[in-house]
């Protein structure tokens, strides 16, 4: 597994950015979730 890329510094991001990150983050969990067959409650069903 190739190493993780540093994390950014959030005080230099800007708004735009900020919202770009969230947007890819929320991206790869609703990924992760699919694949373990979960819903964004977390409690399994859906």
């Amino acid at each position: 597994m190739p190493p993780k890329p540093p994390r950014p510094d959030l005080t230099q991001l800007s708004d735009t950015d900020k919202d770009r990150l969230i947007d890819a983050l929320f991206a790869r969990l609703d990924a992760v979730e699919a694949k373990l067959g979960m819903n964004s409650e977390g409690n399994g069903a859906g």
